[in-house]
This record gives structure tokens, C-alpha cells and sequence, in this order.
């Protein structure tokens, strides 16, 4: 079983490159510089992909219901420092759920033509996700196998376990992206929200409805090494539909 919502929204890439052919046979006015093609190649590159939208519609494998429609809508597209890599900041809407995710992309050019070259794959939907350097964190929602054990019986058996999904990719090589450590936390629509040195997750805490498991992990690694910090048990329940929100506090 799985979720195939998103696939990874990194996938749309593969979608949008028929979208961003440049026009080669443009008429010049005089012969361009090196320095001036690519200059005017990269603004025609970005324009054209800027405010694009694609919708489609997806299925969850497993439940019986019809085709629901999403859309992603590429808000912006600039060139950053790190060799062939863009960031496409891209807003998803899929089923009830509408969420604005930077996708950094490595982006290689035949001539006049830019060609999406990779892609990062996730499991299950994005919910969040956080470019620091050249690491990329990842939040998304998803299904896993589990061991269990039949309290009555004592035998062993698998199921499925819902929950979210960190996972780290170092993009120091835009075109060969390094998967590292996953991290799961069990949890149906846990509420998720990140900053550029931390990436929360709230959890029911089990057997105790009325109380919250808010887990802090640190996402500043160049590398995409994350590292576990503290795990705030709540004095209540944080809702579902309440965000989260970070601040820092300096001292004297």
C-alpha cells in the first residue's frame, strides 16, 4: 500500500521542463556575448515558468473514491549560486490541503533548451519542506511497516503505521542528490512547522488524547545530518488546525 498523492512534489519538475522551452529562433539585433545568451536565456527561462499552473488529479491506493484534483502553481523561479540548482517555489493544492514548498533543481541546457535532470524521491505527500545551504529537509505524510505483536495470541504480525516522514538530502551535487537519515513519527495529520535551524512535529501522545508531544529536531547540518533535540510534552491538546510558531529570545 502506498500514498501516491504527490509522489514527491519534486517529481513535477519532469512536468514543467516541456513548459520552459526558450524560443532559439527569436531574431537578434546584434550578435550576443556568452555572458548576454545566458543572461537573456535565464530571465526568459524564469518568465516563462513564473505563475505557471498544472492540474491534474490523484487516487490513494487502497480506498475506494473518486479522482480528487490538484494543481501546482510555480510561483517563482530564480538561479542560485550552487552550479546548475534553481528553486522552484511551488504552491500545492491537493484535496483539502494547500501548502507554498521551495524545490531546489538542478536545471541543465541543450543550446537554447533547459532540461530537468533529477529528482528527489519521498515517500507519501509533502507537508513541509526546508532549503538550508545545499541540504534539503523534507515532511511528508505516509504509511510504513510495522512488527506488532497480538496481545491475546503472542504472535508476530505486520501493519501498517501512519505517521510523518523527515527525510534529508545533501544537494551539494545538484544532479546526484545523497539521501540521509530518515526520521518517523507515528501520528494521523500530525501538525508540522519549520524554521531554517528547526523542524517541529506534534504527536498525540498515545492513550491521552488531551495531551501533545511537540519533538524539535535540528535541520541546520550543511550536510543534511539531522540531530534529535528535545521533546516538550504539552499541559494539553495542541489542535490539528492551530499552527505552531517559533521565536527566539536573546539574552541580556
Amino acid at each position: 500500500m502506498r500514498a501516491n498523492l504527490i509522489r514527491g512534489c519534486l517529481s513535477v519538475a519532469a512536468l514543467i521542463a516541456g513548459l520552459a522551452k526558450v524560443n532559439a529562433e527569436e531574431p537578434k539585433a546584434k550578435p550576443e556575448t556568452p555572458e548576454a545568451r545566458q543572461a537573456r536565456l535565464f530571465k526568459q527561462f524564469e518568465s516563462t515558468l513564473t505563475n505557471a499552473v498544472l492540474t491534474g488529479q490523484f487516487t490513494v491506493v487502497g480506498k475506494e473514491a473518486p479522482p480528487r484534483t490538484e494543481s501546482y502553481t510555480i510561483l517563482s523561479v530564480r538561479k542560485m549560486s550552487q552550479g546548475d540548482l534553481w528553486v522552484f517555489t511551488a504552491r500545492i493544492k491537493y484535496g483539502k490541503r494547500d501548502v507554498t514548498l521551495p524545490m531546489p533543481i538542478p536545471v541543465k541546457w541543450a543550446g537554447d533548451t533547459p532540461v530537468i535532470t533529477a529528482s528527489v524521491p519521498v515517500k507519501g505527500y509533502i507537508r513541509e519542506s526546508r532549503l538550508v545551504g545545499t541540504a534539503l529537509y523534507i515532511a511528508s505524510q505516509t504509511y510504513i511497516t510495522m512488527e506488532a505483536i497480538n496481545p491475546t495470541t503472542g504472535d508476530t504480525y505486520t501493519r501498517w503505521e501512519h505517521g510523518t516522514q523527515v527525510s534529508a538530502f545533501d544537494l551539494k551535487n545538484p544532479a546526484k542528490p545523497v539521501a540521509r537519515e530518515t526520521l518517523f513519527y507515528s501520528g494521523y495529520n500530525n501538525d508540522i512547522y519549520a524554521t531554517d535551524k528547526f523542524l517541529f512535529v506534534s504527536t498525540s501522545v498515545p492513550k491521552d488524547y488531551y495531551k501533545t508531544d511537540l519533538r524539535s529536531i535540528a535541520i541546520s547540518a550543511p550536510d543534511g545530518t539531522m540531530k534529535e533535540m528535545a521533546t516538550i510534552r504539552t499541559a494539553g491538546r495542541v489542535p490539528v488546525e492551530r499552527d505552531t510558531h517559533y521565536n527566539t529570545v536573546a539574552e541580556a
